[in-house]
């Protein structure tokens, strides 16, 4: 259903250490199905209700999510477009599209 959309779509994978961070895989032929325009690996972080199924050693570092993100992007011929360490978050998406959201300012509306 995601590729019928006709509009940008992005596919966000909670990476979580011990549970579901080596299935790399797995993720890329679920990707592949899709065909998100960007994919989204992001480690968990032990916040919320969370805490009570798992512990802060579920936490991935930032390398072992770049590391996930660029097999990912291997897997299925894609670049990881762009990382943010202190979110512990990658982009993952083709270079080549042009499916970025310029940045400008927002009309003011009084």
């Amino acid at each position: 259903m995601l590729p019928s959309l006709g509009c940008r779509t992005v596919i966000r994978h909670t990476l979580v250490k011990d549970w579901n961070l080596e299935y790399v895989d797995e993720f890329a032929r679920m990707d592949a199905v899709g065909s998100p325009d960007f994919i989204e690996p992001k480690g968990y972080v032990w916040v919320g209700d969370s805490r009570n199924r798992l512990s802060p050693e579920n936490m991935p570092s930032f390398r072992e999510i770049l590391a996930f993100s660029t097999r990912l992007s291997e897997i299925n011929g894609l670049s990881v477009l762009d990382a943010d360490e202190t979110s512990r978050v990658c982009l993952v998406g083709d270079p080549k599209t042009n499916r970025w959201v310029q940045n400008e300012p927002l009309p003011i509306v009084v």
